[in-house]
């Protein structure tokens, strides 16, 4: 499921969608709430899928690449496929900035989820990660803004480091265990240390000890 979006339609969709504007989600709760409840996500035709109907299966991880906000092939996969009802689903994310609780997790898990809910299925976990790259070239907008916030480059969240390798764990072994409730739990919160205000405030940690202990490191090297 891969689609081709042009750079002109990117920034668009980034600065306005569907008349609600992802940008001042950072800066007001209030509108990132009515924006996740009103949200219409763009789709695209997708290729017939391989397993059409899902019920089968035990447990359903479903992933998608940060567009924005959902990728359009994945929104067009979540409102399509059968069988979501009562399933228990982990869902995993990669995007090319650091793991900014509102502007990354929120924006991709919440959107999921909301699909997820609505046609009856439970998010039990969710795995977000950086890929510390971004075709449009503002990997040193994010690298500087991972470094104030997180005292870390981009590079220190993704799936070759110590925290990518652990949340893994956590990610597999919540969705084994299958009774987590991302939605109701509001599970993009995965840290709990200080944060800029409205951008990556301090949220209670829904993953594991181990993040806060991991970025304690980082401010000790820093200081």
């Amino acid at each position: 499921m891969r689609e081709v979006v042009s750079p002109i339609l990117h920034w668009v969709l980034i600065v306005s969608t569907q008349k609600s504007d992802i940008l001042p989600n950072i800066f007001s709760y209030a509108h990132a709430n009515y924006f996740f409840n009103n949200f219409k996500h763009p789709e695209i035709p997708i290729k017939p899928l391989s397993y059409p109907d899902i019920s089968q299966f035990d447990r359903v991880v479903i992933g998608s690449p940060k567009h924005a906000v959902l990728s359009y092939a994945v929104t067009r996969y979540l409102k399509t496929v059968k069988g979501i009802k009562n399933q228990k689903i982990g869902f995993f994310a990669t995007f090319g900035g650091p793991p900014l609780r509102r502007f990354e997790l929120e924006t991709i898990f919440r959107t999921a989820g909301n699909i997820i809910t609505r046609r009856g299925g439970k998010l039990v976990t969710t795995l977000g990660l950086s890929t510390a790259f971004h075709e449009y070239h503002i990997m040193a907008i994010f690298n500087l803004i991972s470094k104030i916030r997180f005292g870390l480059p981009t590079s220190a969240f993704t799936i070759e480091t110590e925290y990518g390798k652990k949340l893994l764990e956590v990610f597999i072994e919540n969705l084994i265990n299958g009774s987590g409730d991302v939605m109701a739990e509001k599970g993009w919160y995965n840290y709990s240390e200080r944060g800029i205000p409205f951008v990556a405030n301090r949220g209670e940690s829904r993953v594991t000890e181990f993040l806060t202990k991991f970025f304690k490191k980082g401010e000790e090297k820093d200081g």
